[in-house]
C-alpha cells in the first residue's frame, strides 16, 4: 500500500464561499518581496492622495456655498426690486384715480 505524504487532499483545494448561488474561492498566493513593497507603496500613496483629494473636495465645496449665497442675494435683490415696483405702480394708479 503506498503511503502518501498528505492526509487529506483538501490541503490543495481552494476554500469556495457560497454567496448568492456563486461560488467563491479563495486562491492564495505566493507573495514576493517585490510584491510587499508595491503593495506597501500603494498604501502610502492612498494615504497620500486621500489627503490631497480632501483638500480638494473642501475647496469646491467653499465655492459652492459662496455660489450659493451670491444667487441668494440676487435673488433678494431681484424680490426688493419687483415689491418696490409693485408698490409704486399701486400708487400711481390710486393718485390718478383721485
Amino acid at each position: 500500500m503506498p503511503t502518501t505524504i498528505f492526509q487529506s487532499t483538501s490541503e490543495f483545494l481552494p476554500r469556495a464561499s457560497c454567496e448568492k448561488g456563486i461560488l467563491i474561492y479563495n486562491i492564495k498566493m505566493a507573495k514576493s518581496l517585490r510584491s510587499k513593497w508595491k503593495q506597501k507603496m500603494k498604501a502610502v500613496k492612498r494615504v497620500r492622495y486621500d489627503a490631497k483629494a480632501t483638500e480638494t473636495l473642501k475647496k469646491i465645496l467653499a465655492i459652492q456655498q459662496i455660489r450659493e449665497q451670491e444667487e441668494e442675494a440676487k435673488k433678494d435683490a431681484e424680490m426688493k426690486v419687483k415689491a418696490n415696483f409693485s408698490r409704486i405702480s399701486h400708487q400711481d394708479k390710486c393718485s390718478t384715480k383721485n
